[in-house]
């Protein structure tokens, strides 16, 4: 089973980041609600939401990457 994200981050010693990056992350998708319609468009297939989102996280760290990963949800 993965770890919680938070744990990740305590354990990497990147929780002040991680929780920059994530309010970052939470700003720009109030901004810009296209995104957000976008990730939450019933039409579009989770594999390509997935892409969008991996696409759009590379400018963060590799434990908010990791975040949107399928496999390392909860």
């Amino acid at each position: 089973m993965p770890k919680p994200f938070f744990e990740l981050s305590l354990e990497r010693k990147t929780l002040d980041t991680d929780f920059e990056e994530l309010s970052v992350l939470m700003q720009l998708v109030k901004e810009n609600t296209e995104l957000g319609d976008v990730l939450t468009d019933p039409r579009l297939r989770d594999s390509e939401k997935q892409k969008l989102l991996t696409t759009f996280s590379q400018s963060f760290s590799q434990n908010v990457q990791d975040f949107f990963k399928p496999d390392s949800r909860l």
